[in-house]
């Protein structure tokens, strides 16, 4: 009597889970803000970006930290005066969920951003400077898109400003006020770093 064996049993090795990996990104921007008088001022400056999440999931963490330079301006009220704002830097956080379709990335989020200011009023009966600290949050959208290890983006915010300040001139009354919503907006280039 043969008796025949049976086959060996096949195993297949159990599937590994993916990793969680980083993906960092630096960037140069042009930037604009209405952020001190509501009229765009232009500027630029550089960020550093990073999106956190496993290697084949749609999801993942962004954020990231920027520093930029804005142009000033002279505003001008008619009946009260003149006052100028000087070239000013800012600095911003953002973070938000992020989604990757490959090679396309989209950020949807908030950002909190400082910037600080020197005001001078060129007329009136008193001239005057003072060096003012303006704070926002608010949400942001930002979209990248890689071509290689070089990668170009856009993003857009609105920011309610925290402290509203008033430029005034003594006794003629207000010249400008900080508005209390702003629009900003930028174009970035950059490398990826993965």
């Amino acid at each position: 009597v043969f008796v025949t064996p049976p086959p060996p049993a096949i195993v297949a090795p159990a599937p590994q889970p993916s990793s969680s990996k980083a993906h960092w990104e630096l960037l140069a921007m042009a930037l604009t803000s209405s952020g001190v008088s509501g009229q765009p001022d232009f500027g630029a400056g550089a960020r550093a970006g990073l999106w956190l999440g496993r290697e084949d999931a749609l999801l993942a963490f962004a954020t990231s930290l920027g520093m930029g330079g804005l142009s000033g301006r002279t505003v001008t009220s008619d009946g009260i005066g003149r006052v100028r704002y000087g070239a000013r830097f800012l600095g911003e956080l953002d973070a938000g969920l992020g989604l990757s379709f490959k090679p396309v990335r989209v950020m949807v989020g908030g950002f909190g951003q400082l910037g600080s200011v020197l005001v001078e009023g060129l007329d009136g009966d008193e001239l005057y400077s003072s060096q003012r600290w303006l704070w926002a949050v608010g949400p942001l959208a930002r979209a990248t898109v890689a071509i290689g290890p070089l990668v170009l983006g856009a993003r857009v915010g609105a920011g309610f400003a925290l402290r509203r300040e008033s430029y005034r001139i003594e006794p003629r009354g207000v010249v400008f006020s900080v508005p209390s919503v702003a629009l900003s907006a930028a174009l970035e280039v950059g490398v990826a770093l993965d």
